[in-house]
């Protein structure tokens, strides 16, 4: 198409523009010169739903709220200082990985089930003290952000995806998720209730929270959906 129609082919999907890029120049002009334009992520009803009212570093749109989200993720989440604090927890876990595998005693074995387990474990500890059953909803989530909703591309037919379910699917993977990240603050709130060791990411955030410095008020729903995106 490129060949026939040049680097740039603007397609009307519904009533969703799409604009593709096929050479290096077009893609550094949008990437580089004018990226603030076209920086922000398209609004999906799923999305919006889940990652509550796309207020996380990912999907929020550019602005204020993005840059002082994406400040308390660079800075105080995912700095090298930060890296190295896990290093202890990152050998751990991959001690165990490579017991498991010396435990085969030559047999098959899984290495995706292995390597998908690892990354799991990794992100529980770091993100939250212990390793939480995140898994079943991290996949759900993937699952549903895939699905084709006719609402995100004719807004007029969102009652398709209500009634299909979709939507209800949507909000019902939401309380899921929300009521698990919810248990999992409650727990570092209270730590010498519930035994938690350490201090992990969800520690730094209910810090800054209570940091008044800043200037930011981090609500506990952000902190919720900080924790979300990490693990997806």
């Amino acid at each position: 198409m490129a060949k026939t129609y040049g680097p740039l082919i603007w397609l009307q999907l519904g009533s969703m523009p799409i604009v593709i890029v096929s050479s290096a120049d077009a893609a550094r002009e949008i990437m580089k010169t004018h990226d603030i334009i076209f920086s922000n992520r398209p609004f999906t009803s799923v999305l919006d739903r889940i990652f509550y009212g796309s207020k996380d570093v990912v999907f929020s749109p550019y602005g204020e709220h993005w840059r002082k989200m994406k400040s308390i993720c660079v800075l105080h989440l995912l700095s090298s200082k930060q890296v190295q604090l896990y290093r202890q927890v990152r050998e751990d876990e991959t001690a165990q990985i490579i017991r498991k595998i010396q435990e085969a005693n030559g047999s098959v074995v899984n290495m995706t089930d292995l390597l998908v387990t690892l990354t799991n474990n990794l992100i529980a500890r770091v993100a939250s003290g212990k390793t939480y059953g995140f898994q079943h909803t991290v996949h759900r989530i993937a699952n549903a952000t895939t699905r084709f909703f006719v609402g995100n591309y004719f807004p007029s037919f969102t009652w398709m995806d209500r009634l299909s379910g979709l939507l209800r699917e949507a909000d019902e993977i939401f309380k899921e998720s929300d009521d698990l990240f919810e248990g999992v603050i409650e727990e570092h709130v209270n730590k010498k209730v519930f035994g938690i060791k350490g201090h992990d990411l969800v520690d730094i955030l209910l810090e800054i929270q209570k940091d008044k410095s800043t200037g930011f008020e981090l609500e506990r729903y952000m902190i919720k959906a900080i924790i979300l995106v990490t693990f997806i």
